[in-house]
């Protein structure tokens, strides 16, 4: 599932990646411990894995790699990390409450059946690569017909299985 929005926290992390595949000098320590540090703190908490620890860390990589880095583009990483602490607060925090504001942290994405539009009709567990999704098709002879559910522990966030429902049963939460 695609989405439009843009979050501030997958942005730096990309900007950070691209300065650590191609454009870091490796001159100095700062900017390979700063900014590869920051990549996985930034990592963790677009995945919900991340602690207080990491924005800590953020904000330490963001205050003194601007400071330490001998050349214009390490200061310019650590500026980056910097105004994303500065100005991305809050989405820091709502990641780190395992909520991406913009909807684009695919790990941090999860859905729910609507039992009450669920039909039981197997598409979206056939459209799960997770196997995440718990159900049995409808069967009219049986009583004890339930409607499917969403294993948040096994779902990636994907959005296959919300495409692939008829009914549209499957909301993002």
């Amino acid at each position: 599932m695609t989405t439009t929005a843009t979050c501030s926290v997958l942005v730096v992390k990309g900007e950070l990646e691209k300065f650590a595949r191609g454009d870091m000098c490796g001159r100095c320590l700062p900017c390979p411990a700063g900014v590869l540090s920051a990549i996985a703190a930034l990592t963790r908490l677009s995945q919900g894995a991340g602690t207080e620890g990491d924005l800590e860390l953020l904000s330490r990589v963001g205050e003194l790699l601007p400071q330490l880095a001998r050349c214009p583009r390490g200061q310019k990483a650590g500026e980056q990390v910097a105004e994303l602490v500065a100005g991305e607060g809050e989405a820091l925090r709502a990641h780190l409450a395992r909520r991406c504001p913009a909807g684009a942290c695919q790990g941090l994405v999860k859905y729910r059946v609507l039992p009450e539009l669920c039909t039981m009709c197997d598409e979206c567990r056939k459209a799960c690569p997770q196997d995440a999704i718990l159900g049995e098709p409808y069967v009219a002879w049986r009583g004890d017909n339930r409607p499917y559910r969403i294993l948040e522990e096994l779902c990636d966030g994907c959005g296959r299985c919300a495409e692939a429902c008829p009914e549209g049963a499957i909301q993002r939460q």
